[in-house]
């Protein structure tokens, strides 16, 4: 049978899963951005402040509870528990951050940030298959906007004001302050009453291999790490580039801070436009020759040490909103070919491959600069970045093959 679902009004989806994402993003604004320089701060070595790090090997690793979480979320006769799953996750957070404030310890501290990631990213699996089976296909693309929104807007919270208030009132505001955020945020997801699943069942229990043995599964995630490879690889070297070009830290701060974060929400509603008005395929390559664009730009002028600071704090920003904007596109897409009886396992799958081409890819990124120079680590970028198109159209082609057969 084919799953039935009556639709929620878009704008309460948006904003119950918008507040959900925001949430996702002051934990990952927290982790990577307030936490190392807090802990540096407080006179935190460099290679315990490496350890935070670590704790993105959670969203890679998420796709391995992802099946057990959908086969809660999808109860019998038509029941979904996305909600309460939700909002348990939540709890899970806030009673980390409860702890949190009580110690200042690196150990706990770590620890603390582990579970965090754990069960916001438990929050995720849920809230993912919740959006895409509470929308249309025509609506994926403002479903998106909430989605990498959100996710921009809580990195503003839990990267920057975060440590306005530590440095203001205290370790223990700080936290209370987040805590505060994370309640309201998650209160639109609580007033969200699910509708039933009309005249069906899915067919099988969620299943991890299910999702791998399916081709255009595949095809997905071939598409998602062409498409991420080569603005990872950017986004890992521009910080550190413009460091050696000797620029103020507090400046590269509010370049990174401000500067990335707006320009990203400015690439998000871009990116949520485009895939409204143009449809999700067209949008990625659209997106992706921009890419090309920028990164081009970017290589050639390291090539030729025509080195200009405010030149490249513009391409920086550019690519900011470029890699956002791509988000949306990308995710547009990659929701249309999950299967409808196990939305949060298959775009699990894709977001930890996304998550795992980010770690890898920087990685690489920062070992072919540190021997080959920023010049050649940004025209390996541009060389990838030009065959993405190609790469994306081979892979669309096989999909739209497995469609009609």
């Amino acid at each position: 049978m084919v799953n039935v679902i009556k639709k929620k009004p878009v704008r309460q989806i948006a904003l119950a899963a918008g507040g959900v994402y925001a949430t996702q993003g002051i934990i990952g604004g927290l982790t990577y951005i307030g936490m190392p320089a807090y802990l540096r701060m407080h006179g935190a070595s460099l290679d315990q402040i490496g350890l935070v790090s670590l704790v993105m090997l959670v969203w890679v690793l998420k796709f391995f509870w992802s099946s057990w979480i959908e086969r809660l979320r999808i109860g019998p006769n038509g029941r979904r528990f996305s909600s309460p799953i939700i909002i348990i996750a939540e709890c899970g957070v806030l009673l980390c951050l409860a702890i949190l404030g009580f110690y200042e310890n690196v150990s706990t501290i770590l620890l603390c940030l582990v579970f965090m990631a754990i069960f916001s990213a438990t929050a995720d699996i849920a809230c993912d298959a919740f959006l895409i089976e509470q929308l249309k296909t025509s609506n994926y693309g403002l479903g998106n906007i909430a989605q990498v929104g959100g996710s921009y807007s809580g990195l503003i919270f839990g990267g920057g004001i975060f440590l306005w208030v530590c440095d203001g009132s205290g370790w223990r505001a700080g936290c209370i302050f987040l805590g505060i955020l994370i309640a309201v945020c998650s209160i639109p997801m609580m007033l969200v009453d699910e509708p039933l699943v009309e005249n069906s069942q899915p067919l099988q229990k969620p299943r991890l291999l299910k999702a791998v043995v399916r081709k255009n599964m595949l095809l997905g995630l071939a598409m998602v790490i062409a498409y991420e490879i080569a603005g990872r690889i950017v986004q890992s070297l521009v910080g550190p580039l413009l460091v050696d070009l000797d620029i103020p830290l507090a400046k590269l701060g509010m370049i990174n801070g401000v500067g990335g974060v707006v320009s990203g929400l400015i690439g998000v509603l871009a990116g949520g436009a485009l895939a409204q008005k143009l449809g999700s395929k067209s949008a990625m390559r659209l997106v992706a020759l921009l890419q090309i664009v920028v990164i081009t730009v970017f290589a050639s002028f390291l090539i030729s040490q025509f080195y200009r600071l405010p030149l490249f704090i513009g391409l920086s920003i550019g690519e900011s909103a470029i890699m956002a904007a791509g988000f949306v596109t990308c995710y547009s897409r990659l929701m249309e070919l999950v299967s409808k009886d196990q939305p949060g396992v298959d775009f699990t799958l894709f977001q930890s491959a996304s998550a795992l081409t980010a770690a890898l890819a920087g990685a690489a990124g920062n070992f072919i600069a540190q021997y080959y120079g920023y010049s050649g680590a940004f025209a390996l970028a541009a060389l990838i970045a030009i065959a993405t198109p190609m790469i994306l159209k081979s892979s669309e082609t096989h999909v739209e093959r497995n469609l009609q057969s």
